[in-house]
């Protein structure tokens, strides 16, 4: 993937629509093109972290029949980095205005 820079209009791994406000070589800053008042920070690279599954009863005992961990006890999620985004526009000028001529033939 390109190196993200600064004004990037981005499409993350979930479907959100973010505009890049900050890069350094392990984390990407962002704020949300659909909703107000929310930003986001991506490590660069995928990172899968590893935790406790929700099935576990009170003794620590998982059950040996659940479909998140296969009965381990253990889940691995994955956070999806900023290499796994695609990149919509290298501005927001540029997203605005492939969006405004989309449907029409120009």
């Amino acid at each position: 993937m390109n190196k993200l820079m600064i004004g990037n209009v981005i499409k993350t791994k979930e479907g959100n629509i973010e505009i890049v406000t900050g890069t350094s070589d392990d984390y990407t800053r962002t704020v949300s093109a659909e909703y107000s008042n929310s930003s986001a920070g991506y490590p660069t690279e995928d990172v899968g972290e590893r935790g406790s599954c929700i099935c576990l009863d009170g003794c620590g005992h998982p059950q040996s029949d659940c479909v998140h961990c296969g009965g381990t006890g253990e889940v691995t999620q994955i956070r999806y980095g900023s290499n796994s985004a695609e990149v919509l526009a290298k501005t927001v000028k540029e997203y605005i205005l492939n969006g405004l001529k989309k449907n029409f033939h120009f």
